[in-house]
């Protein structure tokens, strides 16, 4: 219980560091207006539709190929187990 508290509040200490230093300000202004946080540049509509459109699709392949891999190296597990256990002898009672 006590880690959980120390978690929560580290947690929140961090949240607040990051909402107050203007962090977060200068992230949504990025993403929702494409103005580069201190600077007077700003981005075009195109380039961040683009830019949000690749990071949405690398996270959905990343989330795909991960789940792919981790179905692939479950079913080679459960082949190796299964011809282990047909190696082995059969017990003469096993069954009732």
């Amino acid at each position: 219980m006590q880690k959980i508290v120390f978690s929560a509040t580290a947690a929140l200490f961090c949240w607040m560091i990051f909402v107050e230093s203007g962090v977060a300000t200068s992230l949504m202004l990025f993403l929702l207006s494409g103005t580069i946080p201190g600077t007077s540049f700003t981005i075009s509509p195109n380039v961040m539709l683009f830019a949000i459109g690749a990071i949405a699709w690398l996270v959905l392949l990343r989330m795909t190929a991960l789940s792919t891999l981790n179905f692939i190296a479950m079913k080679k597990l459960i082949a190796k187990h299964i011809a282990r256990r047909e190696r082995l002898p059969k017990r003469r009672f096993n069954e009732l």
